[in-house]
Order: structure tokens, then C-alpha cells, then sequence
């Protein structure tokens, strides 16, 4: 679940990206800074949520298998990932993302 929680966020900065004409990013976490860049979210939410990145990719490239450490510190982190859900539905309130 945690893992689809990841890759739905990435994918929401990715529309958000797409719709708001920032570019084409090359990364995953370009999509966070592309954002940063564009005033849509701040510092340290982009920040936030490209550290998500890191643990969104250890199962999908196998890089090794999730400990429970690392379930542990994505369930700390994950509150990130509720406040670009909260700053999005600002953004499409206001009529913010330029689309």
C-alpha cells in the first residue's frame, strides 16, 4: 500500500508538472523541484517529497529488500505526501496550476 501511496504522488507531481507546462522532467525527483522552481509548493515540501522518492524506489529496482527500518521511517515521513494533497487542492481552488 505504502508503495502505491508513493507512486500516486509522483505521478500527481507529474500531472501538475504536465498540466502547468514546467517541462519534461528527467527524474522522478525533477517533478519535486520543477514544482519548487515554479513557486507551486515550497522548499521544504519539495524537499520532503524527493526524499520520498528514495524509498519509493527500493522495491521497484531491487535494490534490496524493505526492512523494517525502512517501513518505519516511509510511515514517519509519509505525512509529506498529505500535506501536497492539502497545497494540490489549494492549487486547483485558486485555479493556480496555469492549465
Amino acid at each position: 500500500m505504502t508503495f502505491s501511496i508513493l507512486n500516486r504522488t509522483i505521478a500527481l507531481g507529474e500531472e501538475i508538472v504536465m498540466a502547468s507546462n514546467l517541462g519534461m522532467p528527467s527524474t522522478y525527483k525533477e517533478i519535486f523541484r520543477l514544482l519548487v522552481k515554479n513557486k507551486l509548493i515550497d522548499a521544504n515540501l519539495g524537499e520532503g517529497l524527493s526524499n520520498l522518492v528514495f524509498y519509493r524506489n527500493l522495491p521497484s529496482h531491487e535494490y534490496y529488500e524493505l526492512t523494517e527500518k525502512n517501513v518505519f521511517d516511509i510511515s514517519k515521513r509519509i505525512g509529506i505526501v498529505k500535506k501536497f494533497t492539502r497545497r494540490t487542492k489549494e492549487l486547483l481552488r485558486t485555479d493556480n496550476l496555469g492549465c
